[in-house]
């Protein structure tokens, strides 16, 4: 900090030197650098005090926009993360856990309900379409069919029911995986 003040020009009308005040008391130069180097000096600490409360604002805010972004991005974790309990723990759990985290924890527990819901029925009807089929075999035995026969018999389908085992043999076997790590065990 200079001890240097430069003071604007005087307004038209003033003196340099004996100065009057409000008062018709005269001031000295000394007196009017001292006067003007406090005021400057009592205004400069305003203006510090301003800035640091401005700054301590800043912070403030720029903390609470942090804090709402790391809330924002736990939605989005409890929304989609394939952990689904994950935002119960730690920082998630601790920090920044809010109303909207748990209704998303809410809503993604329902939809996966409902889910596995939709993964049991339509496994339902697969496995439904697919013992249709599979009933329609009939017995061949020794290349032959009858009901006569000479050991063995040998299960044979018309060319439809091999269709739809053959095609909705794997959709089965996916959805039964699914309805499984759904917790809708089929």
């Amino acid at each position: 900090m200079t001890d240097d003040i430069k003071l604007p020009e005087l307004p038209a009308g003033f003196k340099k030197h004996n100065l009057a005040g409000h008062d018709e008391a005269v001031f000295t130069d000394v007196q009017m650098n001292e006067y003007a180097r406090s005021a400057v000096l009592a205004d400069r600490e305003r203006l510090k005090a301003e800035i640091s409360e401005l700054e301590a604002e800043r912070d403030s805010y720029k903390a609470e926009a942090e804090l709402n972004m790391h809330r924002v991005i736990t939605c989005g974790v409890a929304a989609r993360n394939p952990d689904p309990e994950l935002t119960r723990r730690g920082e998630y759990a601790d920090k920044w856990n809010t109303d909207q985290a748990e209704s998303v924890r809410k809503l993604r527990e329902e939809r996966d309900a409902l889910m596995a819901s939709v993964v049991v029925v339509a496994l339902e009807a697969v496995q439904d379409v697919l013992q249709d089929a599979y009933q329609s075999a009939y017995l061949v035995c020794c290349g032959q069919t009858g009901t006569e026969c000479c050991g063995s018999p040998d299960p044979e389908w018309e060319p439809w029911a091999e269709q739809i085992m053959e095609k909705l043999g794997p959709i089965q076997n996916a959805l039964s995986d699914a309805a499984r790590a759904a917790g809708g065990e089929k």
